[in-house]
């Protein structure tokens, strides 16, 4: 039902189709001998799914059904199409929908994706349908999509290649380092083989961004609380490489020397309220008030006030 309105045959058809043992006749007409051999007609259990897509109106026609195929919880799925003008993107809107039923069936704690049949029941006036129900046909080279389209995605696992292999990878090279290195604690030995090896200044002189020295200094220098000592070493390091980009280098170099500064104070802060905290509980405590009183009045839990408690009587 592309345009959301519910028809008369939207309702009918949608009544029918939730009488399970009319579901099942219809199933057991239509649908391939091999395929109903392994379906649990038994197990089936209409459910109450109803998608709303951001970007489509909502389905009321439809009807699903839960059942088991190889003993596998699945979905039978029913759509109604009354419209008189078929949609040539109707196997496209197919798919959305079972992605759609698909993302639903994760989100119910499920940890693996369903099997879905789909069923589309048409009675438009143009007959007989008119459109492909490949999906493949929905592209604009059907042949080109066939072979690309719905394969396993390629990977790209910088973790199991080595330094080596990534630095044949032209202007690439330069990120997919930093992003496989991005937990090392020695980065200035990063930095020293990107510089040595040409690929810091050959990537920043090629590539169309102003910014990229700045983006990618901020990534790797800003990311790891035990690499904030090597930012001087790394700083030097990459202005005498590459002098003409040492103020974009230094921009860096003082934005993060400033949020260093403005970490320390929040930290400072942050010590200094738990100390107060800890001063109003102390007191309390030596003046022997309710455990109860202590904790509303100072956001602790009780194991903490136990555990000052505990230093006091050791002092």
């Amino acid at each position: 039902m592309a345009d959301g309105i519910i028809t008369p045959h939207d309702r009918f058809a949608k009544v029918s189709l939730q009488d399970i043992t009319i579901a099942r006749a219809f199933l057991k007409a239509h649908l391939a001998p091999v395929l109903k051999q392994r379906i649990d007609f038994s197990s089936m259990r209409l459910t109450n799914n109803e998608f709303v897509l951001s970007h489509l109106k909502q389905i009321q026609s439809d009807v699903v059904y839960e059942c088991l195929i190889d003993g596998n919880q699945s979905y039978l799925y029913f759509l109604l199409e009354h419209q008189s003008t078929p949609d040539e993107l109707m196997a496209f809107r197919k798919l959305q929908y079972n992605i759609a039923l698909m993302d639903q069936h994760i989100k119910k704690g499920n940890k693996k994706l369903p099997i879905i049949v789909s069923l589309c029941l048409y009675n438009g006036s143009t007959s007989p349908y008119p459109h492909s129900t490949d999906v493949f046909t929905c592209f604009e080279n059907p042949a080109l999509a066939q072979e690309m389209m719905f394969k396993p995605f390629k990977l790209v696992d910088l973790s199991v290649m080595n330094d080596q292999e990534i630095a044949q990878h032209g202007l690439a090279a330069l990120f997919e380092m930093l992003l496989k290195h991005h937990n090392t604690k020695a980065l200035f030995n990063v930095f020293k083989y990107l510089v040595d090896s040409d690929l810091f200044s050959t990537t920043i002189d090629q590539v169309n961004n102003g910014n990229y020295v700045s983006d990618l200094l901020e990534y790797a220098l800003n990311t790891g609380e035990e690499r904030k000592h090597q930012v001087e070493e790394i700083i030097t390091l990459l202005s005498d490489a590459s002098p003409e980009y040492k103020d974009q280098i230094m921009t860096v170099a003082d934005q993060l020397r400033q949020q260093g500064r403005h970490e320390g104070v929040i930290l400072g802060e942050k010590k200094g309220i738990e100390k107060g905290i800890e001063k109003v509980a102390r007191n309390m405590l030596a003046d022997k008030e309710p455990i109860e009183k202590i904790m509303r009045a100072t956001d602790l839990t009780e194991i903490q006030l136990q555990a000052i408690k505990a230093k006091l009587t050791i002092h």
